[in-house]
């Protein structure tokens, strides 16, 4: 019923040229929106370093208004804003809220903050979930607390750092490479755990 569709990023474009070439892209949806009753939703973005129109919450409501339709919507990343300079500034509480009922689902992780693209789980980085937890409250959201935060035991090939082989006496030793599967699915164990406490600590868990 709720699915995340990126908007097209270009450094060329102005404030009104992404605005206007963005609402063109989702309305081509529309239909199918309507059609299967599926929301829409548009994601914030992690790159501060270049301007876009999709980086506080006042952005990303201003811009679902203009695209005006009851089925489009917005997304909330906190790894994403966790690493946007004008996102840090306004902070997770004010960016939730100032979203508010344009808020229909969130991609959770954490990070260190430094610029680097890495979704791990929380209390792997630098984000204050208090913070996060109750901005979604006040802003009263109703969706699920999702988590992307794969950036736990990494694939020697995980961006944006890699792990590197290594060559003992003419030959490639791989044995502790890259985690086992079986050792991952504790982790994702794990993370549901972190998750559940999050949101029993908020009085919020729903199995």
């Amino acid at each position: 019923p709720r699915i995340v569709v990126h908007a097209s990023q270009n450094p060329a474009f102005t404030a009104a040229e992404f605005a206007r070439q963005n609402k063109r892209f989702y309305s081509d949806l529309f239909d199918l929106m309507e059609r299967y009753s599926i929301t829409v939703m548009t994601e914030n973005v992690d790159d501060g370093a270049i301007y876009t129109p999709l980086s506080t919450g006042q952005e990303m409501r201003e811009f679902i208004e203009y695209v005006d339709h009851p089925l489009f919507a917005g997304c909330w990343d906190t790894a994403h804003a966790n690493i946007n300079k004008k996102a840090k500034a306004d902070g997770f509480y004010k960016c939730l809220t100032d979203i508010g009922d344009k808020l229909k689902g969130l991609h959770i992780s954490d990070n260190l903050g430094d610029g680097a693209h890495h979704h791990s789980w929380p209390f792997a980085g630098i984000i204050n979930f208090d913070a996060v937890m109750q901005g979604l409250l006040d802003a009263g959201y109703d969706g699920y607390f999702t988590f992307e935060a794969s950036y736990t035991l990494l694939h020697h090939t995980n961006m944006p750092y890699n792990r590197k082989p290594w060559v003992h006496e003419g030959e490639t030793v791989t044995k502790l490479l890259d985690p086992p599967v079986w050792l991952k699915k504790k982790a994702v164990e794990l993370l549901y755990e972190t998750g559940k406490y999050i949101l029993e600590t908020y009085n919020c868990f729903e199995e």
